[in-house]
C-alpha cells in the first residue's frame, strides 16, 4: 500500500504521467464494473492450470480406487472412428501431482481406445470403435490385454461404465443400441433403443442406480434400471436440444447433458420432469453442424453442485452455478497450441479437482478446486431464463 504523502505542498504530476493515470483510472473503474456486472462469486484468483504432456490425441478419461488417473489414447480423431486400425495406448497418472506414472502401448490386434472405465478389481476397460470391440487392461509389470468382438457389426461402441454388480454397459453409436457385457460370463446382451438411428453416445450412472442415455440423433435422453440378465426396458423422453452429446449427475439426481454444436448444458429432473436450458456460450450455433464457433462437450458435476463443462472449439473450461445461473470461464489455449481442442475427457476427483484432456494438444489438464470465498447470496434467483457470462476466466 502507498504511503501518505507527509508534505502539505500538492505533488507535480507531469503531464504525461497524469495521462496515463487517468487512462489507469478509467481502466480500474471499467474491470471493477464488469466484476459488479458479472458477479463473480468463489472465484480463486490463484487457481492455475497444471498442464502434462500425454503420448497421444488424449480421450477419454478414468480414475481408479486409488490415486490414478487413466487416459484413453487412440491416437486419431475418431469421427466417429479413425481413418485405419492400429494401436493405440492408455495412460497412466498420479492424481497428486500430475506425472506419468506409466504408459501402456496396445498390442497388434489393438486399435484406437477411445472411452474407459475403471471396475472394482482395477481393471481397466475400453471401448474401441474401429475394431468394433471391448477391451480389457489388467496393469501390473506384465500387463495383460483382452478383447472381445461385439456381436453387430459397425456397432461402434463409445461410452462405457461399470455398473453396481460389475457388469458393463457401453453405447453403440452405429447400431443404435446399448450394449451388455458380463466380465464373468463373457455374455452380451445388445439392448435396441425405441427410437432408430438415434446414435446413442453419452452415459452416466445415477445415485439411484438408473444409467442415462444422450441419443445424439434424436434430441432425447433414454434411460434404465440395469438387469444382471443384461436385458432391460428403455425409456425415452424428449429434450430441447436436438444433439445431446455427453451426460453426468449430480447428488441432488438431476441428470445434466452437454448440447455441442447448440452451446448450451441442460438439466433434467427426473422426479418432476422438468428440463431447465442454461445457454453457456456466446457463440450458440443455430444451424449445427454448419457453425463452427462452439462445442460444448464434457461435463461433470462437483460435489457443490457447481456444473463444470469444456468447449472444445471455443478453447475454454468453463463452470455453471445453476444457483445464480453465473458462468465463469478459463481459456486452455496458448502461443503453442492455440487450438488445443479440450474435449470429451472432463472429471472430477474425490478432492474437487477438474481435469481434461486437450486432444490436439496432446496434454492432461488440471485446475485445482478453488478456494471457497464466503459470499451473499444473491437477491434474485435465476432458474436458467437469463444468462450471465464472465468472460476475463481464472488468473
Amino acid at each position: 500500500m502507498q504511503k501518505k504523502n507527509k508534505h502539505k505542498k500538492p505533488i507535480q504530476i507531469p503531464r504525461y504521467r497524469g495521462v496515463i493515470l487517468a487512462a489507469l483510472i478509467l481502466l480500474s473503474c471499467l474491470v471493477w464494473n464488469s466484476l459488479s456486472f458479472g458477479r463473480v462469486i468463489a472465484a480463486s484468483t490463484t487457481t492455475k492450470l497444471i498442464q502434462t504432456e500425454t503420448a497421444e490425441t488424449p480421450w477419454g478419461l478414468a480414475l481408479d480406487t486409488g490415486n490414478h488417473i487413466w487416459i484413453a489414447e487412440p491416437g486419431c480423431d475418431a469421427a466417429p472412428v479413425c481413418a485405419s486400425n492400429f494401436p493405440g495406448s492408455i495412460g497412466e497418472y498420479d492424481i497428486r501431482n500430475a506425472s506419468l506414472i506409466r504408459n501402456y502401448s496396445q498390442p497388434q490386434g489393438f486399435a484406437g481406445p477411445l472411452f474407459l472405465a475403471v471396475d472394482t478389481s482395477n481393471h481397466i476397460w475400453f471401448t474401441e470403435p474401429g475394431n468394433n470391440a471391448l477391451g480389457e487392461l489388467i496393469p501390473g509389470p506384465q500387463p495383460l490385454w483382452r478383447q472381445w468382438k461385439i456381436p453387430t457389426t459397425a456397432a461402434i461402441p463409445y461410452q462405457i461404465l461399470v455398473d453396481h454388480n460389475g457388469n458393463l454397459w457401453f453405447s453403440e453409436f452405429g447400431s443404435g443400441d446399448i450394449g451388455f457385457f458380463n466380465p464373468h460370463s463373457q455374455h452380451f446382451i445388445e439392448n435396441a433403443l425405441p427410437t432408430a438411428n438415434s446414435h446413442p453416445y453419452g452415459l452416466t450412472l445415477d445415485r439411484f442406480g438408473t444409467i442415462w442415455i444422450a441419443e445424439n440423433s434424436a434430441g432425447k435422453l433414454a434411460s434404465f434400471i440395469p438387469n444382471p440378465t443384461g436385458k432391460v426396458r428403455i425409456n425415452e423422453r424428449s429434450i430441447p436440444t436436438p444433439s445431446p452429446h455427453l451426460l453426468t449427475s449430480d447428488s441432488q439426481g438431476h441428470i445434466w447433458y452437454s448440447a455441442g454444436f447448440y452451446g448450451s448444458i441442460g438439466r433434467f429432473t427426473p422426479a418432476t420432469g422438468q428440463i431447465i436450458q442454461y445457454q453457456v456460450s456466446r457463440n450458440a450455433c443455430k444451424t449445427p453442424p454448419n457453425c463452427q464457433g462452439t462445442h460444448i462437450s464434457g461435463i461433470a458435476a462437483d460435489k457443490q453442485g457447481i456444473i463444470w463443462f469444456d468447449d472444445s472449439l471455443a478453447q475454454r473450461l468453463g463452470n455453471l452455478n445453476p444457483t445464480t445461473g453465473i458462468v465463469k470461464n478459463t481459456n486452455v489455449a496458448d502461443v503453442i497450441h492455440p487450438q488445443p481442442h479440450p474435449h470429451d475427457g472432463l472429471i472430477i476427483d474425490a478432492q474437487g479437482d477438474l481435469w481434461c484432456t486437450e486432444e490436439f494438444a496432446n496434454r492432461l489438464i488440471e485446475l485445482p478446486a478453488p478456494i471457497p470465498h464466503k459470499h451473499k447470496p444473491p437477491k434474485k434467483i435465476n432458474q436458467g431464463k437469463t444468462f450471465r457470462f464472465y468472460s476475463p476466466g481464472f488468473k
